[in-house]
């Protein structure tokens, strides 16, 4: 009987201490995929002006229970349109061209949305060119220039030409000029290897200056690998078989090209 009375108890211990070492205190099991997360989020988004510049977002998935979990790192991250911008696993958004995009962040199945504006700004070739001057008394603005450098067999430096284009508002379209590629000051007259324009391309007007007539000077006051910067001052004369008349002075001329 004492031996009886004894083996209830250690059963009863042993079943509970069984039961108990099945699962963790505390956790049951893992809930469905979605099943606890009733929206995601997506938030720090703003407009994109460069190419190349990046963009940090949220993700942040609200739970059945109301509570909020941070899960940028853990959420599945889509662009709508790669070629306007990119969008990395940790949420990243990488702006490439102007133009609409939708990030979507999906965690657990459920996904959420930031509307992002890419507008990148016409720039120049190399996004840091520019030139100025004064055209018969007006303030002249170049939106745009080019800077090329060939090599002529009897020129071992090479020329610099280098054309500013009018994006803004004015008569003038065009400053063009070309020098020996090399520091130094350039005059135009017979035998230099320089000139330089000022034009009106859909009217056909140009006046020049060079070999055929018109003067001036051209300064490079630096010239790398990399780019080149100078100042101009122009006295320019009609270029025949165009529909130029009268001279035209450009003076002040400034001018700041990388290549």
């Amino acid at each position: 009987m004492k031996t009886s009375s004894l083996v209830l108890p250690i059963l009863v211990a042993i079943c509970a201490w069984s039961c108990s070492s099945d699962s963790t205190p505390g956790t049951g099991p893992s809930p469905a995929p979605g099943a606890n997360v009733s929206a995601v989020v997506v938030t720090g988004a703003s407009a994109l002006t460069r190419a190349g510049q990046t963009l940090q977002l949220k993700a942040t998935a609200t739970m059945a229970d109301g509570s909020t979990q941070d899960v940028t790192g853990t959420a599945t991250w889509q662009s709508s349109n790669t070629a306007v911008a990119t969008v990395s696993a940790s949420g990243v958004v990488t702006a490439a061209t102007s133009g609409a995009v939708t990030i979507t962040a999906t965690y657990q199945g459920t996904a959420g949305t930031a509307a992002l504006a890419v507008t990148i700004a016409p720039t120049t070739p190399s996004g840091r060119s520019t030139m100025t001057a004064t055209v018969d008394g007006a303030a002249w603005t170049s939106s745009a220039t080019i800077a090329l450098r060939t090599t002529l067999p009897n020129l071992p430096s090479g020329v610099l030409g280098v054309t500013g284009t009018n994006g803004f508002s004015g008569a003038y379209l065009e400053i063009t000029f070309a020098v020996p590629a090399a520091a130094g000051t350039y005059t135009f007259g017979p035998g230099q290897i320089t000139n330089a324009a000022l034009q009106i391309p859909g009217n056909r007007a140009q006046w020049t200056a060079g070999t055929s007539g018109g003067s001036g000077s051209i300064t490079v006051t630096t010239l790398t690998a990399t780019g080149a910067a100078g100042t101009f001052t122009l006295n320019l004369v009609p270029e025949s078989g165009t529909t130029a008349t009268g001279t035209k002075a450009v003076t002040n001329g400034v001018f700041n090209v990388t290549f």
